[in-house]
This record gives structure tokens, C-alpha cells and sequence, in this order.
């Protein structure tokens, strides 16, 4: 199976090209935004999100503090990264909330119901990654699945342990509901209301 991703570029100065995602036997992924792949209904395709509520909360810590800066891709100046910080991270996610809530009803809107796309959660994942990964799984076609789950289980236990939190590491915490613990009353109020729809087809906690 080829692998296409933007984490190491093979993706990234394509993936807005249609004619991409016609390769046979292939697996894209990540894709950040929802992409107008051709026949798409063809596609096996895992939706994978998080609570948008702690996306903005981890983005902030991200933006502000730990993703390194590079030419081609996340590159503010020095002075607007010390905007983030001297602001704060309310401010922060005020300002980046619409970019995320249209991200995410495109996602319901075009993805969701759909019969060829399976629905996982990042809240899954962590917390119960057996049972996540068995689900994960089930998209893919190929021999001897179980021993795959089986093999990567045997890793598992090191993949969301933390020992203490650190705003300048990469995986800085892996918990659900970080928006509640970093936001303030009326900032997580102001996110709620701008998610409620999204968060009610996601079925995510509006409290």
C-alpha cells in the first residue's frame, strides 16, 4: 500500500490536486480539512477528531510554544508568536474558533452520515486505544489483521503516557477535556455555543 502524507511532504504540495487521490492501493492521511476527492463515495475513509473545545486549547500551546518553525509551513514572526503568549490562551481561541468550527461542519456536513466513512474519536483513542485500534482497523484491507493489533498492542502502553506536563514538548498532554481545565467559565461558555450543533452530531458533552 502506498502511503501519502503530509507529515513528511509527499502529500502536501498535491493534496488540493484531484488527481492525486487516484492512485490505487493507497492511504492518505493525514488530511487536515476536508479535501473534494473524486469519487469519494469509492473511498474508505476514517474521520478522526477531537473534542474541537481542546483542538483550540492544544493548538494554542502548539502555536505559542512548541511547533518548530519552518520556511515552508508554520513560520509566524517572533513577534506575533509573543502576541499569543502576552494575550493569552482565551484570546487565542476566540480569535481561531470560526477557521475550526467551518472545518468542522464541512466534516459533518459532507463526511459524517455517510455509509463508506467511519466515525472515531481522539477520546478513543487514549482511553481506550484496544478498542479504538480494533475499529481503526476494520477500514483497511489486508492479511492476518490480527497479528498486526497484536504487535501494536505490545507497544501501546508507551503511546499517552505523560509523567509531567510540558508547554514546549510536542505531546504536551493527552487527557480529554483540557479546554476545562486551561479556559476560562465564559471562554468555554463562548465555544460551546459556537460548536453546538457540531458537537451534538459528534456527540460531545455541551457542559
Amino acid at each position: 500500500m502506498q502511503f501519502y502524507s503530509v507529515n513528511d511532504g509527499t502529500l502536501a504540495p498535491k493534496v488540493t490536486d484531484p488527481a492525486v487521490f487516484l492512485a490505487p492501493n493507497s492511504c492518505f492521511c493525514p488530511v487536515r480539512y476536508y479535501a473534494d476527492i473524486p469519487h469519494i463515495e469509492n473511498f474508505n475513509i476514517i474521520l478522526h477528531l477531537r473534542d474541537p473545545r481542546d483542538v483550540l486549547t492544544s493548538l494554542f500551546y502548539s502555536h505559542a510554544y512548541s511547533h518548530p518553525i519552518a520556511a515552508n509551513g508554520f513560520n509566524p514572526s517572533r513577534v506575533r508568536r509573543l502576541g499569543w503568549i502576552r494575550n493569552g490562551i482565551d484570546s487565542f481561541v476566540i480569535e481561531h474558533a470560526s477557521v475550526y468550527f467551518d472545518r468542522y461542519n464541512e466534516y459533518c456536513d459532507k463526511l459524517l452520515s455517510q455509509n463508506h466513512v467511519l466515525f472515531l474519536k481522539y477520546e478513543q483513542m487514549v482511553t481506550s486505544f484496544d478498542n479504538w485500534l480494533n475499529k481503526f482497523i476494520s477500514a483497511f484491507y489486508f492479511e492476518q489483521k490480527q497479528c498486526t493489533i497484536t504487535d501494536i498492542l505490545k507497544h501501546s502502553n508507551s503511546f499517552f503516557s505523560i509523567t509531567e506536563e510540558n508547554k514546549y514538548n510536542h505531546k504536551r498532554q493527552v487527557q480529554p477535556g483540557d479546554h476545562k481545565r486551561k479556559l476560562k467559565p465564559e471562554t468555554i461558555e463562548f465555544l460551546t455555543d459556537k460548536f453546538k450543533t457540531v458537537l451534538s452530531q459528534c456527540d460531545y458533552p455541551l457542559h
